[in-house]
C-alpha cells in the first residue's frame, strides 16, 4: 500500500498532461485554459510532495487485525471503502459543526450571486424569457392559471413566449412561476434566485458530507457556491435557479435516505424529500429532471430486484421479529422508490391540471402549443427545420421561427461538444473535473464487491455496506444522460451551456468524490496531506477567479466576472426604454405601440401585466396590417403613442378635433 500514493500522483500527472496535450493539438482554442493549467502544475507539485511524505502510524497494527466496529452516526463509506474518522459525523458537536459549515457555504453562494448582480438590481429584466416567467408568477398570484386574451386588434398584445389565443398565459412549465411568486409579491425577484443558489450550495455540501465526510462536503458545496455559471444564470429570472434547488434537494435526500447512518424511521422521510426536490425540478424543466433522475431510479430498481431475489433464496436470513408487516419486510430500495414516487405523482397531477386549464388537454403543454402556433421550427428533435416548414402555422413568428437552424448529426455533435466544454469552464474547470473523474472511477473500479457472509450486507437491512458506490456511479451516469438528452436540440444554449446547466452540481460532486477517494488512500498509507493537496486543484482557482486581480493566473471566466453579468446590457437597454416612456408619456392611461424592425426578436418591448389594465399598455404595431385609426377607436380611453425601435423615437399620435382618429401625420410631442 505504501507505493500506491506516489503511483496515483504520477498517474494523475500523466493523465493531466495527456488531456492538455490532446486539447492543444485538437484545436487552437484550448479546452483547458492556460491559466488553469498553471494552477494544475502548482497543484501537481504539491500532490507529489504530499505523496512522498509518509507519517509513521502512532500504533502499529497487524495487517490481518479485524476492523473495528463502525462508529454510530458515521458517514457513508468513502468511495474506496477506507475507514472513516469516527468524529466525521458522530455526536452533536460534529453535526452542529457540519450545519455551520453548510450555512457558511450557503451564505457564500448567496453572496457570490449578489456580488455579480448587485449593480443591476434596480433594472428591469432584459430577456423575453424573464418577462414570461414574471407574467406567470403574477398570474399565479391572482389565483389563476390564465386570464382572458384581449384580441380586439389581432396580434396587438402578442408577447414573446406568452400564449394569446383566448387564454393569456405563459408558455412555460409552472414550477418557476410558483417559486418566483412570493418573491415577486415582495418585490425581491432577483434575490429570490440568489436564495435558490445559496440553498442549492448548502444541500450539495450536505450531500457530499453524507457520502464521504467533511472534506468531500466542503469541496462539493464550495464549488457550487463559487461557480460562475451558477452566479450568472441565477441572476436571471429563468428556470435554472429553482431547478438547481430542486435537484440539490433530490441529491441530498437520496444520499441521506440510503446512508447507513440514517435511522430507519427517518429514511422514508428523506425519500419523500428527494421526491419533492425532483418534482420541483420536473415542474420547472421536465427533460432535465428526467435525465438526472433516471440513473438514480435505475439504481433503486436494480437494488430492489436484487434484494427480492436474495430474500427469496431458501438460505436467506430470517427477517426476525422486527419485520411485522409486508412494508417492513420490503427492501429499502423499494420503499425509497415509493417515497420518491409519491411527490412525483403529485407533481404530475398538478402539471396535468395546469396544462388542461390552458390548452384543454392533459397531453398538450403550453410550451408545445406555443411552438405549434408561433415557432414550429423550434421543436425538439432532428430535422426540426424541415418538419417545422411543413407545418401550417398561420400565426408563425417568421423572423424568430427562421432563427432555428435545421439540426443534423454533425450539428448536434458540435453542440454537445460545446455544451460540455463551456459548462465545465463555467463550473469546476476541465482539469479539476478530469482529474477528479479519474480518481473517482479508479476508486470505484478497485472497490471489492460486498461479501455475502457479512451480516451488515443483508439486502433487507439497507443498501449494503457501501451505498455511496451506487450513488457515485449514478452521479456520473446523470452527467452523461443529461448531455445526451439535449443532443437532439438545435440551439446550443445561452453561453453554450444553459441547457446542461444543471450538470454543475454533478460536476462538483464528482470532483469532491475524487477528493474523497484520494483522502481515503492517504489515510490508509499514512499520508494525511494527500487529501488537502488534492482539494487545492479545485478550490484555489474557483476562489481566485472572484478576486479583483488580473494576471497570468486569472482565468477567462474570472476576467468576465470582473465585467459583471452578461445580461446587464439587455437589462439596461430595456430600462432605458421604460425610462423614456416614463418621461415622455404624459397622458395616461396610454397605449404605446412598438414598431419593431425585422429580425430583432431577442429584446422585446411588448410586455404587459396579465390583466392588461396597467396605466401604460404596450402593443405590437405592424403597419402592413394595422391602422392607427382602428386602434384608436378600439381604445378610446387611452392616449396613443408610437415608438419606432429603429430610430428610438417615441411620438404622440395626435387625434383630430372630433376625436375620431389620428391625423394623417403624427408629430413628435
Amino acid at each position: 500500500m505504501g507505493a500506491a500514493a506516489p503511483t496515483i500522483g504520477l498517474a494523475t500527472a500523466l493523465a493531466t498532461a495527456a488531456v492538455f496535450a490532446v486539447s492543444a493539438l485538437r484545436t487552437p482554442t484550448l479546452w483547458i485554459e492556460r491559466p488553469l493549467a498553471l494552477w494544475a502544475l502548482v497543484w501537481l507539485g504539491l500532490l507529489a510532495v504530499a505523496s512522498l511524505r509518509r507519517e509513521r502510524p502512532a500504533k502499529p497494527t497487524r495487517a490481518d487485525a479485524p476492523m473495528p466496529p463502525m462508529p454510530p452516526g458515521r458517514p457513508i463509506c468513502a468511495p474506496v471503502g477506507g475507514p472513516q474518522d469516527a468524529s466525521a459525523e458522530g455526536g452533536l458537536r460534529s453535526r452542529l459543526g457540519g450545519l455551520l459549515v453548510g450555512l457558511a457555504i450557503g451564505l457564500l453562494g448567496f453572496a457570490v450571486c449578489a456580488r455579480l448582480g448587485w449593480s443591476t438590481l434596480g433594472l428591469s429584466p432584459g430577456m423575453h424569457d424573464e418577462w414570461s416567467y414574471l407574467f406567470q408568477a403574477k398570474t399565479f398570484l391572482l389565483g389563476r392559471f390564465w386570464l382572458p386574451s384581449q384580441n380586439a386588434i389581432p396580434g396587438l398584445f402578442d408577447q414573446i413566449h406568452v400564449l394569446n389565443e383566448g387564454h393569456f398565459a405563459s408558455r412555460y412549465f409552472p414550477g418557476t412561476g410558483l417559486w418566483l411568486a412570493p418573491f415577486v409579491a415582495l418585490g425581491i425577484s432577483y434575490p429570490g434566485q440568489w436564495l435558490a443558489a445559496g440553498l442549492a450550495a448548502f444541500l450539495i455540501h450536505d450531500t457530499g458530507r453524507t457520502l464521504g465526510g467533511p472534506r468531500v462536503g466542503l469541496v462539493a458545496g464550495a464549488l457550487v457556491a463559487l461557480s460562475p455559471g451558477v452566479a450568472e444564470l441565477c441572476n436571471a429570472l429563468v428556470a435554472h435557479a429553482p431547478t438547481l434547488l430542486g435537484l440539490a434537494l433530490f441529491l441530498a435526500g437520496f444520499a441521506r435516505a440510503r446512508a447507513t447512518a440514517t435511522p430507519a424511521r427517518a429514511r422514508f422521510g428523506w425519500g419523500l424529500a428527494a421526491g419533492v426536490g425532483l418534482a420541483l425540478a420536473m415542474l420547472c424543466r421536465p427533460l432535465t429532471a428526467a435525465a438526472v433522475g433516471l440513473p438514480f431510479g435505475l439504481l433503486l430498481v436494480g437494488e430492489a430486484l436484487t434484494s427480492l431475489r436474495v430474500a427469496a433464496q431458501p438460505h436467506a436470513a430470517d427477517p426476525g421479529p422486527r419485520a411485522r408487516s409486508a412494508w417492513t419486510r420490503a427492501p429499502l430500495a423499494a420503499r425509497l422508490l415509493i417515497a420518491t414516487g409519491l411527490p412525483l405523482a403529485a407533481g404530475l397531477t398538478f402539471l396535468a391540471a395546469h396544462d388542461h386549464a390552458i390548452t384543454g388537454s392533459v397531453w398538450k403543454t403550453p410550451y408545445g402549443l406555443y411552438n405549434d402556433l408561433y415557432t414550429p421550427r423550434h421543436v425538439y428533435g432532428f430535422a426540426n427545420g424541415t418538419r417545422g416548414d411543413a407545418v401550417e402555422a398561420p400565426k408563425r413568428h417568421v423572423d424568430y421561427d427562421r432563427w432555428a437552424r435545421n439540426l443534423t448529426w454533425p450539428g448536434a455533435l458540435r453542440n454537445g461538444r460545446a455544451r460540455l466544454k463551456y459548462s465545465l469552464r463555467a463550473s469546476v474547470g476541465t482539469i479539476p473535473f478530469a482529474v477528479g473523474l479519474i480518481a473517482l472511477t479508479g476508486a470505484l473500479a478497485a472497490k471489492r464487491p460486498p461479501r455475502r457472509d457479512d451480516p451488515r450486507e443483508d439486502p433487507r437491512a439497507g443498501a449494503g455496506p457501501d451505498p455511496a458506490r451506487g450513488f457515485w456511479i449514478a452521479c456520473i451516469g446523470a452527467i452523461a444522460v443529461l448531455h445526451l438528452a439535449h443532443l437532439p436540440y438545435w440551439f446550443v444554449g445561452i453561453h453554450a451551456y444553459h441547457y446542461v446547466f444543471e450538470s454543475i452540481p454533478l460536476y462538483a460532486l464528482v470532483v469532491a468524490g475524487g477528493v474523497g477517494a484520494v483522502e481515503a488512500l492517504g489515510r490508509r498509507t499514512h499520508r494525511p496531506r494527500l487529501g488537502p493537496a488534492f482539494s487545492l486543484l479545485a478550490l484555489a482557482p474557483a476562489l481566485w477567479q472572484w478576486l479583483p486581480v488580473d494576471g497570468p493566473l486569472q482565468t477567462g471566466s474570472g476576467r468576465a466576472l470582473r465585467q459583471g453579468s452578461s445580461f446587464a446590457p439587455s437589462r439596461r437597454q430595456h430600462q432605458r426604454f421604460l425610462d423614456l416612456v416614463d418621461a415622455r408619456v404624459e397622458d395616461r392611461p396610454a397605449l404605446v405601440l412598438v414598431k419593431q424592425p425585422p429580425r430583432n426578436f431577442h429584446l422585446d418591448y411588448v410586455v404587459n401585466e396579465p390583466t392588461l389594465d396597467g396605466p401604460v399598455l404596450y402593443g405590437r404595431f405592424d403597419p402592413t396590417r394595422m391602422k392607427l385609426e382602428v386602434i384608436a377607436e378600439a381604445f378610446p380611453d387611452r392616449a396613443l403613442y408610437l415608438f419606432d425601435e429603429r430610430s428610438g423615437r417615441l411620438e404622440r399620435v395626435p387625434l383630430d378635433p372630433a376625436g375620431r382618429g389620428p391625423v394623417s401625420h403624427p408629430g413628435p410631442t
